[in-house]
């Protein structure tokens, strides 16, 4: 049997020498596992999916009614307002299933990032396993808020600008540590409240990067706007398979950066620079600050 014989020697001068090296590196190397994580997660938020195509179908339908002058104002407000109570409910039951897939992504994007040996199933496996509990109760309470947020927008206040604040805090606070603390979980054995403490923290170091990454995911609700829905489900679908695993992996590298600055280098110096091999020069980090971080 032939075999590909590099077409050049390995040198240590090949290996990532920064984060961005590695996001690079990864998709190169590995995008594989990363599309296959991404088609898991999918078919996890299918029901999700359905949901949410349903509530924009059904709305739309309604909005017609009122256009034609079939029903009221009233009746309109009325029956949409079920309508969301009764959608956003079931997004927020079924989060619980894409939890599952989000935790085997999770740990997936961490072996690849850290440049540990990964097999596929037995990781991804054992990421639902090791990190649900944490990661089920963090999704839930994320689209709990959501669905606030996202009721509080339908609701006219006396003042249209109150409707925007939940959903601005969704988007600008909550989106930020929920991130963090999915980074967390496949990092350190803490509970939630102490998790979700350092987050806050790492976020208020870290807030114009924080808002970036959360209006990059902003920037997709703009599908809505799509009137097609073949083609808004295609694009949603690619979304979830392609891009979100990128997006992740980018989200991870960053969030390892800011562990590092503020955590590892204080209280796990074995994992400063996981995964990168620094070249000569490059100014180590030092101990900065106590935050506790371990349960008793």
């Amino acid at each position: 049997m032939k075999r590909k014989v590099a077409s050049k020697d390995f040198n240590m001068s090949d290996l990532p020498s920064n984060r961005k090296e590695v996001f690079f590196d990864c998709i190169k190397n590995r995008f594989r596992y990363l599309f296959y994580s991404g088609l898991l997660l999918f078919v996890a938020v299918i029901p999700i999916i359905i949901i949410y195509f349903l509530k924009s179908v059904n709305l739309g339908a309604l909005f017609g009614e009122l256009n034609e002058g079939n029903i009221s104002s009233e009746e309109y407000r009325s029956i949409s307002f079920t309508y969301l109570l009764i959608y956003d409910g079931i997004i927020v039951l079924s989060s619980f299933i894409a939890s599952l897939s989000i935790c085997g992504l999770t740990r997936v994007v961490r072996q690849i990032a850290w440049e540990e040996p990964l097999f596929f199933i037995k990781d991804f496996t054992d990421g639902i396993k090791m990190n649900y509990k944490h990661i089920s109760i963090q999704l839930f309470v994320f689209s709990l808020i959501y669905m606030i947020s996202d009721i509080s927008l339908f609701i006219q206040m006396r003042f249209a600008i109150l409707s925007y604040i939940p959903f601005g805090i969704f988007f600008l606070v909550v989106l930020p540590i929920t991130l963090y603390n999915l980074s967390q979980t496949n990092i350190y054995i803490m509970s939630n409240i102490k998790m979700t403490k350092n987050s806050a923290l790492f976020y208020l170091k870290s807030v114009p990067v924080c808002v970036l990454f959360s209006l990059v995911i902003l920037m997709f609700s703009l599908i809505d706007f799509i009137p097609n829905i073949a083609i808004k489900l295609l694009i949603f679908a690619l979304l979830i398979m392609l891009f979100f695993p990128l997006y992740y992996l980018a989200w991870f590298l960053y969030s390892s950066s800011i562990f590092d600055k503020y955590l590892n280098i204080n209280f796990y110096p074995e994992i400063v620079d996981k995964g990168i091999v620094r070249k000569e020069g490059y100014k180590k980090l030092e101990p900065t600050i106590n935050l506790e971080n371990k349960d008793e």
